[in-house]
């Protein structure tokens, strides 16, 4: 018997080819050749074969993807026709695959973005898979247009020329109306923010402001551009600077509990003002990075309590005095009572023997005893 054995284009060895004969023999080198030519013939269709195999299942399972992608996925050969188109196209545009393939990609695009649809791509391709991306509106089967972002990558022919691209085409409707709807949200935030009577404010985690509301120059003086990069201690009066830095400890130590506080700050001109500060702090992967809160006038509020203050002592200082008027009325007017009985008794007619000179009981004269 003779064996060969079966190499791999790459030089590996994955099998032996075998031969054998009835009646032993003396095998000519001719044979022997031959027998390896044939063992490396039948070691290529092997690894063919299994090359095959695993093709296959690459283009199964890429074809899963592109057909089940949420992206349309799509090729155009030289001309710019459509050669592949897949599933997604109908759940997309309305339009089938099949009513797509062989026609110029311009079918697919809303002439509002016909622009994109007259692309050269001959011009525009000058190297081997060469990105293009853009925005662009695609035509529905309903002819209302869809936005939408493409890219595509080019092929070139060996002689340098545009043989065709590759690409995808993402539906941007919904991230459209999320960015249309957030930046709505924004405006009307900067509205109540930059519109509110409390200032606004955020600082980093060193206590510099990064952003201060316009309603700060309306209370202090000075205008935002002003503070902002400065540190807070700037705005704050010095009989506050104690209770502001240790809130401020406060908030480094536990970023997530709130901090309400009653200081002083100080106005362009010198003079105090007070306010309520209420903040939080501000983490990044729980890494502390500065506070944000909001800060309240209270003079008002203060002017108020003071003057509610000073009208209910007014107010129990009258309460006192009428109690002392009642008790004072009440004592003249039963001394005056007590004044008009006797006198009235001293004048009935049926005491008066017992009044008159002389009589039983009697000194001649009337007494009033208060």
């Amino acid at each position: 018997m003779a064996a060969a054995p079966l190499r791999a284009p790459a030089g590996e060895v994955i099998g032996t080819l075998a031969i054998s004969y009835r009646n032993p023999r003396e095998i000519a080198p001719d044979e022997l050749d031959l027998l390896q030519g044939l063992a490396d013939q039948a070691a290529i269709a092997l690894t063919n074969s299994k090359l095959y195999e695993l093709l296959g299942d690459s283009e199964a399972r890429y074809r899963h993807l592109v057909q089940n992608s949420p992206d349309l996925v799509w090729s155009i050969d030289a001309d710019a026709r459509f050669s592949f188109v897949s599933d997604t196209c109908e759940r997309l545009t309305g339009w089938r695959p099949e009513d797509l393939l062989g026609k110029h990609f311009g079918a697919l695009v809303h002439e509002s973005s016909q622009d994109v649809a007259e692309i050269d791509w001959t011009a525009g391709m000058t190297a081997e898979f060469q990105e293009v991306r853009g925005r662009l509106n695609l035509l529905h089967r309903d002819g209302r247009a869809i936005p939408a972002e493409f890219s595509a990558f080019g092929t070139l022919d060996d002689e340098g020329r545009f043989a065709g691209a590759n690409g995808s085409v993402r539906d941007m409707s919904e991230r459209d109306r999320l960015e249309r709807e957030l930046r709505e949200s924004e405006e009307r935030y900067r509205f109540l923010v930059e519109n509110s009577p409390d200032v606004v404010f955020a600082t980093d985690d060193t206590g510099n402001f990064t952003y201060l509301s316009d309603t700060i120059e309306r209370m202090t003086g000075h205008p935002p551009a002003e503070l902002v990069g400065g540190h807070f201690s700037r705005i704050v009066h010095e009989t506050s600077l104690p209770i502001t830095l240790e809130r401020w400890n406060a908030l480094v130590a536990e970023p997530h509990r709130e901090q309400v506080v009653r200081i002083d700050l100080v106005h362009r001109d010198g003079r105090k003002v007070p306010v309520e500060v209420s903040s939080l702090g501000t983490t990044v992967d729980g890494r502390f990075t500065g506070i944000h809160g909001s800060t309240r006038d209270v003079s008002v509020r203060e002017r108020l309590e003071r003057d509610l203050l000073r009208q209910a002592g007014e107010l129990a200082s009258s309460q006192e005095r009428a109690h002392l008027a009642r008790e004072l009325h009440d004592s003249v007017t039963q001394a005056l009572f007590s004044m008009s009985l006797v006198q009235h008794e001293s004048r009935d007619p049926d005491d008066g023997a017992a009044r008159r000179p002389g009589s039983r009981g009697g000194q001649g004269e009337a007494r009033f005893t208060a």
